[in-house]
């Protein structure tokens, strides 16, 4: 069941109500890819490590984006939120319930007026002069921004494609986080690396070695010691869901991957992915 969020506040018109009729009006020109919108809500502040709490008391976690709690990218993604304090923005919800810190994960759709302190925006197949939509995901323009990395346990599954393209964009060109080593993709064969980024989040490329498919979950070595080496794992239900879209072991062992998770510890480094989204099939480290 899809998490309703009413819209309140409504005895006023405020920016989203402009942003509901923009998008019911003309949806080709919304960043659209969340779907259903769920309402409206006031923004009563931006917390310090990036959720948004609204003036009915629930916390918003942004869907989908990765922030750094540490270092330039930090500060400019605080001043930038900051400034949606005591503004109106619509929802879109991908969920019941909440997570473990009671928060509600949403996508947040915010107007052009919005992106003017931005330094890139994105692109629509309708736009304005300056080629900037009249409605966009607040989640795309932090990553395309370089200031989120992407992590699609939280995101929402038909606008994660988009949130991918805009992240190769922003590392690409070296944007935000990016100029920061301690967000940099790491390779699956710096071992001490990873095995100091245990319990935290991380990018890794490297070639997978070999498949190996088990009963309840598949396992991607990246070296000839599974007890050593880092490995993925892959619950049965996201392995199915990744054959389906064309990622078997035939067409994984022995090409590159970048893999997006958790590392963990277990003999070597080890990420157990959450969303088959988690994994990408790349040709050249960086080109992608």
């Amino acid at each position: 069941m899809i998490l309703e969020i009413a819209a309140r506040h409504m005895h006023h018109v405020g920016i989203a109500a402009v942003l509901v009729a923009l998008i019911a009006a003309a949806p080709a020109r919304a960043a659209s890819c969340p779907g259903r919108i769920a309402g409206t809500a006031r923004i009563a502040a931006v917390t310090h490590h990036g959720d948004l709490n609204l003036d009915d008391g629930r916390t918003v976690r942004i869907a989908g984006a990765l922030l750094p709690q540490d270092g330039p990218a930090a500060e400019t993604w605080r001043g930038r939120l900051a400034t949606l304090a005591g503004e109106e923005v619509t929802l879109a919800a991908i969920g019941a319930g909440t997570d473990r810190w009671g928060r509600n994960v949403a996508s947040i759709l915010v107007g052009k007026n919005f992106s003017a302190a931005w330094d890139v925006f994105p692109q629509r197949a309708s736009t304005d002069a300056e080629g900037a939509s009249d409605v966009m995901m607040l989640e795309e323009l932090l990553v395309r921004n370089g200031l989120a990395r992407v992590w699609p346990q939280y995101g929402v599954k038909g606008c994660i494609p988009t949130l991918l393209a805009a992240e190769t964009e922003a590392r690409r060109e070296v944007r935000g986080l990016w100029r920061e080593a301690e967000h940099a993709v790491r390779e699956a064969s710096d071992l001490d690396g990873l095995a100091a980024l245990a319990g935290r989040f991380a990018i890794v490329e490297g070639t997978v070695a070999s498949v190996g498919e088990r009963t309840a979950r598949t396992y991607l070595n990246f070296g000839r010691s599974w007890s050593e080496d880092m490995t993925v794992t892959v619950s049965k239900p996201i392995w199915e869901t990744m054959r389906a879209a064309g990622l078997s072991a035939a067409s994984l062992k022995g090409r590159r991957v970048r893999v997006r998770g958790v590392v963990e510890l277990r003999g070597g480094p080890l990420i157990e992915v959450t969303r088959a989204e988690d994994i990408e099939r790349i040709e050249v480290a960086g080109t992608e």
